[in-house]
């Protein structure tokens, strides 16, 4: 999604500085190195302030609402259409199989699996993986612009597909008449933002031969609307028992184009800095503690990366091959080298990973070493993926698709037809 708006001043300079490396990722590396040495040399009390109710609440209930919601605007159905069986196939792959490997490697190397914990390794921090793919960008996208589109619809149908999954692990007593009154309201949100038009017939009256189809325009462009459905749709979520966090998310993809584009440009700056609240409440870990580190560690941190580079790959060669089939689409010309770049910067677990296991923790589904040691694995993919990323970038590795032709105007001359993901 393209922005006219430019940014100056202090939004600038967080956009910028977030682009280049996102600020979470300063954040954990700062909460980790203060709760260390305030838990392991100093007795520091208030660095424990971190693991407090509270501050969960804050972290991984309201900041991941608003950070979902943003996640909702940059997401437009037409982009997921658009992008098709490739990118279906590689988010289908990315959500099954890292959570199974995980699953086996508990099983092979731990006394206990815990499902809910390996359910973390489908997610992929978009955040992180667009920094990833810079390495080897550079912020100039060019013909490698199917890879950045099919990476964005990837991780965020990742992280979507995940959380909904959560959603339903963690419902409480589920209310039929508040659910009903959900689907309404998706009917509601579909005709006045997405849709925008309510179809209709009229005709003279005693002339049936004057019938004509008319489109009534119900599209709502206010943007204080939308951010008044979101919370309304989140406070029906409640009520019907579903996990809340994400009742503005869901209003956020249907709301209109105009809506989105205003919220968005407010928004942008905001959102990296809520997410250093993140970071820094869930990077509160002792790495010097021997219970942050465990088998719990190992099989997180390869479960989650290996399975998102072995599984994202194979999806993603499968849809390929089906996009060849009937009316082509232009992600046949993909060459194996870019669905290797998909692979490698998807394969970033980061912040809605942890959110995972903070949700099993919070409802008691496994222990405190548990969540620490799988924490630390899920964060340990964001250095190990960096790394990989400016090895390939360094080396070439990633090639442009040789045929590709753009489909819109603005495209061929900039190179660039895709949602704005700087910021997510």
């Amino acid at each position: 999604m393209s922005h006219d708006l430019e940014y100056t001043g202090w939004r600038k300079k967080i956009i910028d500085r977030d682009n280049k490396v996102p600020l979470i990722t300063w954040a954990v590396a700062a909460s980790m190195i203060l709760y260390t040495l305030g838990d392991q040399f100093f007795d520091w009390h208030w660095v424990h302030g971190l693991h407090s109710h509270l501050a969960d609440e804050i972290a991984n209930e309201y900041v991941m609402w608003a950070f979902f919601f943003y996640l909702g605007l940059e997401l437009l159905i037409r982009e997921i259409i658009s992008a098709g069986k490739f990118a279906g196939c590689a988010t289908a792959g990315g959500m099954i199989g890292p959570p199974v490997l995980t699953f086996c490697l508990m099983f092979m190397f731990l006394d206990e699996t815990n499902w809910r914990i390996a359910l973390a390794a489908s997610a992929t921090d978009v955040a992180f993986a667009i920094g990833a793919s810079k390495f080897v960008t550079k912020g100039a996208k060019g013909a490698l612009v199917l890879l950045m589109t099919a990476l964005l619809m990837l991780a965020v149908g990742d992280d979507l597909g995940g959380i909904v999954a959560a959603a339903c692990v963690y419902v409480t007593a589920i209310s039929i008449f508040w659910l009903c009154v959900e689907g309404l309201m998706f009917v509601f949100t579909y005709f006045c933002g997405e849709r925008g038009t309510v179809p209709g017939r009229i005709q003279d009256k005693g002339q049936p031969e004057t019938r004509r189809a008319i489109e009534l325009v119900v599209e709502i462009e206010n943007w204080k609307f939308w951010i008044f459905l979101a919370i309304a749709n989140t406070f029906i979520l409640k009520a019907a028992g579903v996990h809340w966090v994400l009742g503005g998310c869901f209003a956020a993809i249907l709301a209109s184009g105009v809506a989105k584009e205003k919220l968005i440009y407010m928004l942008k700056p905001i959102i990296p800095l809520l997410l250093v609240v993140f970071g820094f409440i869930n990077g509160a870990i002792n790495v010097l503690d021997p219970n942050s580190w465990g088998a719990m560690t190992f099989v997180c941190f390869a479960g989650g990366m290996f399975g998102k580079q072995i599984f994202v790959g194979l999806g993603a060669l499968l849809g390929r091959w089906w996009s060849g089939k009937g009316k082509k689409s232009v992600y046949v010309n993909v060459p194996n080298s870019q669905i290797y770049g998909l692979a490698l910067f998807s394969s970033v677990n980061g912040a809605v990973a942890i959110f995972f296991v903070k949700m099993a923790l919070k409802n008691e589904y496994c222990t405190d070493v548990d969540a620490q040691q799988a924490i630390l694995g899920f964060f340990l993919t964001v250095p190990a993926v960096y790394i990989q990323a400016w090895v390939v970038g360094k080396l070439g590795l990633i090639k442009e698709c040789p045929d590709f032709q753009p489909e819109h105007p603005d495209e061929a001359k900039t190179g660039i037809h895709e949602p704005d993901i700087s910021a997510v």
